[in-house]
């Protein structure tokens, strides 16, 4: 069965509305098992295209489990590029050019264009919204292990901003990635200066950890200066 047909039945389960909840949950163990059974050595930007459609016509619906069948399609999609080009033996990572005609160029070019598109997804009363941008980020990093994406910085330019607690975590995270595999480079300073506001203002402990964790990685402060911005936390949110 290749992906088009897969997708297809997926989507036909969730949607099936003579299904309960429960009947509708073989939606995602099938997205799971089609994440970890790729044919790496044929996968081409056609077996790709039905995936992201079906992350695409999901996301707009409404249907129970709706947030558990997205988050799962959108981190199959976030993984793929590590899955297909990650060279096992010495976890050396490949590096390709983009805006070739080669299969590694189409699908960079394709999980590039998805990820913009989620990232600017709409709805109304949309409680996934934060962790869907923060989705878009990380297939954006993903990719810029193996290709020049601009787009991912472009994005985290705009998206460190938002009010959004998944969506900060989801950036610090992918920050935290693309520079460990950049020692020599420096962190953007527009983005020091919003990490450093928030640390100093959020009143969530995971929020505080991941901002003071991505400026100790990339040398902005040192271990002692995020200890002791830790202890003042502590002390203004009087939790010991």
């Amino acid at each position: 069965m290749n992906t088009k047909e897969i997708c297809d039945n997926i989507f036909a389960i969730y949607e099936d509305t003579n299904k309960s909840m429960e009947q509708r949950y073989p939606a995602i163990f099938m997205v799971t098992k089609m994440g970890i059974t790729i044919d790496r050595e044929h996968f081409t930007d056609n077996d790709l295209k039905p995936i992201l459609e079906l992350a695409k016509k999901v996301a707009p619906t409404k249907k129970s489990i709706k947030q558990l069948l997205e988050t799962e399609l959108l981190k199959v999609i976030s993984h793929l590029p590590r899955y297909l080009w990650l060279n096992n033996e010495d976890e050396k990572k490949k590096h390709f050019k983009r805006n070739t005609k080669t299969t590694e160029s189409k699908i960079a070019d394709s999980l590039i264009k998805f990820a913009q598109e989620i990232y600017t997804i709409k709805l109304d009363r949309d409680a996934f919204a934060g962790k869907r941008r923060g989705y878009a980020i990380e297939i954006l990093q993903s990719v810029s292990d193996y290709f020049d994406t601009p787009e991912f910085m472009e994005l985290c330019a705009k998206s460190i901003k938002n009010k959004s607690k998944n969506e900060f975590l989801a950036v610090t995270e992918s920050l935290k990635l693309y520079y460990a595999e950049r020692k020599d480079e420096l962190l953007n300073e527009d983005i020091i200066s919003i990490v450093k506001k928030r640390v100093d203002k959020t009143k969530h402990r995971v929020e505080l950890i991941s901002g003071l964790t991505l400026l100790v990685d990339t040398g902005v402060i040192s271990e002692f200066e995020a200890l002791d911005k830790r202890d003042k936390w502590r002390e203004r949110m009087d939790s010991w």
